[in-house]
């Protein structure tokens, strides 16, 4: 079965983050699962599998060596 993630990708400003996406992971990093666009909002719903925990990073291409938000996601979130 999957499960939907929701959120919000932000630049440094508190702006959104046009353009961003978002990857899924496996919590090691090893498997990758899905990515997706975010919206004019900054906005984003993701599906991952729901019996294992993911890790989400958010990446705008024109952003350098900017940092991306590695946030990990346990399997009851």
């Amino acid at each position: 079965a999957q499960r939907t993630i929701t959120g919000q990708v932000l630049d440094g400003s508190g702006n959104p983050a046009t353009g961003a996406r978002v990857h899924a992971t496996s919590a090691d990093g090893m498997r990758y699962f899905s990515r997706v666009s975010v919206n004019a909002m900054g906005s984003f719903e993701i599906h991952v599998p729901g019996d294992q925990a993911v890790r989400l990073v958010a990446w705008r291409e024109g952003d350098g060596n900017s940092p991306t938000q590695d946030v990990p996601v346990a399997m009851n979130s």
